[in-house]
């Protein structure tokens, strides 16, 4: 039996064509500038494509048994500490339905509980198990060796500009992605 083409492959390949041959758009000599694939809204979209695409496989070369979106809010759980997934979802800044079934398989997998939460028993607290702490200190190794093997060609400093222009873009956009000090204001 012929075995099926990988279309995540297939896909991947496809983008790192349009990204590697970035002057050539449908046959026209177009500057990357110019050139609607190269606007920065889809650069983004591609790149967090293809990150993705790299965790989901380091993730199971791992055996964490967890998708980049479950291992993030599981990070962020651990950031946080003990959370109402109200929170955790807007910490996220994902739907609440989203996080309901990350959670789902989360706490299936053993690795959080939901429990009432003290201040209000209408909504559950989200709290990290003991068997937790290995698969995200994993995770966090998996994601840590992705991110240098993604940013490779680039220098250290370019690296860490590249970070804070991030985190000031999703602050831009609505989202600050330092909640450290956030968790702390209820």
């Amino acid at each position: 039996m012929r075995a099926k083409p990988d279309k995540f492959c297939r896909n991947r390949e496809v983008a790192l064509d349009l990204i590697r041959q970035p002057y050539l758009f449908i046959g026209m000599n177009i500057p990357p500038s110019r050139a609607p694939g190269d606007s920065l809204g889809f650069l983004l979209v591609t790149a967090t494509r293809l990150l993705r695409l790299r965790l989901e496989r380091a993730f199971a070369a791992a055996h964490l048994h967890v998708t980049p979106g479950e291992a993030r809010a599981l990070a962020m759980a651990g950031q946080v500490g003990a959370v109402c997934q109200a929170d955790l979802a807007a910490y996220l800044s994902i739907e609440p339905m989203t996080l309901v079934g990350y959670l789902d398989r989360l706490e299936t997998s053993g690795l959080i509980q939901r429990v009432p939460d003290p201040k209000d028993g209408r909504s559950k607290q989200v709290r990290l198990t003991a068997q937790a702490q290995p698969v995200l200190a994993e995770v966090r190794q998996v994601i840590d060796a992705e991110s240098q093997a993604a940013l490779r060609d680039f220098a250290p400093e370019e690296a860490a500009m590249l970070h804070g222009c991030l985190r000031r873009l999703c602050q831009n956009l609505g989202h600050e992605p330092a909640l450290a000090e956030r968790s702390g204001e209820r």
